[in-house]
């Protein structure tokens, strides 16, 4: 694996041990075959979303060729810098020149957030193919086969006000986000987006106004809040059809509604989904 010195170490070492079991080229086509049936691509559910008028953050696609995957990937193991690659940064910066800095870099499938300040966080393009190379890695030692790098997010970066800061996900910011499991326009469950002891293993170290039992005011919700995002969740669902999870994230921080405050950030095929362990739903599949 070639050695930048940016690459997060526990990533190169999951990069490491896919190198030493390699799928066959039959379950490499399966898994291609199922890419292309898959509706948790952001490149399926956010034109949609964005066409019916959802408050979504600005975002642009780039489409990688086959050869800028296949060398990046060769990137990843070999001590070489194809030309290709180089050609994907270009295209990417140029997005995120426009989209103005900083803004928000993920794959179709992932941010590979926890690792914040080296791979989505982009401040300026100055380390760009570092971040590129971060988010690559991640979804090359992701599972067996890894996930797909064939198209690229450029999001703006939402105005949010942080209750804290994660250090040991490189200082990726805490806000108040909310996960909806629907089915349809129908919601079968709800929960706060951050589980305690995720926070802890961050650890997470909380702004001094919101150190008096921060856990309780990242859950909080009014009542008029909680129906801006059970509508919106609704909405997504009737628009897309089928059973999801979707990520409804505050960037007001205030307590007064505001129908630009929720946004709708991520979404996945809800059995891909992780609901919290005392949900309802994780003792229906027992």
């Amino acid at each position: 694996m070639k050695d930048f010195s940016e690459i997060s170490s526990e990533i190169k070492e999951a990069v490491k041990k896919q190198m030493e079991s390699r799928p066959t080229e039959e379950q490499l086509a399966a898994h291609k075959k199922a890419i292309k049936e898959d509706k948790t691509r952001l490149s399926y559910w956010f034109p949609k979303l964005l066409a019916a008028g959802l408050p979504v953050p600005r975002t642009v696609l780039v489409e990688a060729t086959e050869e800028e995957v296949m060398n990046a990937r060769h990137l990843l193991y070999e001590d070489v810098e194809p030309k290709e690659i180089h050609d994907l940064v270009a295209r990417i910066k140029q997005a995120t020149d426009e989209m103005g800095y900083p803004c928000f870099l993920r794959t179709d499938y992932t941010s590979a957030k926890h690792y914040w300040d080296k791979s989505c966080y982009v401040t300026s393009p100055d380390k760009l193919l570092d971040h590129v190379m971060e988010i690559a890695a991640f979804s090359e030692a992701s599972g067996f086969i890894g996930m797909p790098i064939d198209v690229w997010a450029i999001r703006e970066y939402l105005p949010v006000k942080p209750m804290g800061f994660c250090r040991n996900y490189k200082n990726m910011p805490i806000v108040k986000e909310f996960r909806v499991f629907v089915d349809g326009d129908k919601i079968e469950c709800f929960h706060p987006y951050w589980p305690k002891d995720a926070l802890e293993r961050g650890q997470v170290e909380w702004l001094p106004e919101n150190s008096f039992y921060p856990e309780v005011s990242l859950s909080y919700l009014d009542i008029s809040n909680r129906h801006r995002i059970d509508y919106l969740a609704e909405k997504v669902g009737g628009i897309l059809g089928g059973r999801w999870s979707v990520d409804i994230l505050d960037v007001g921080g205030c307590h007064v509604l505001d129908e630009y405050r929720w946004y709708v950030t991520d979404l996945a095929e809800a059995d891909k989904s992780w609901h919290w362990p005392d949900c309802r739903k994780n003792q229906e599949k027992e």
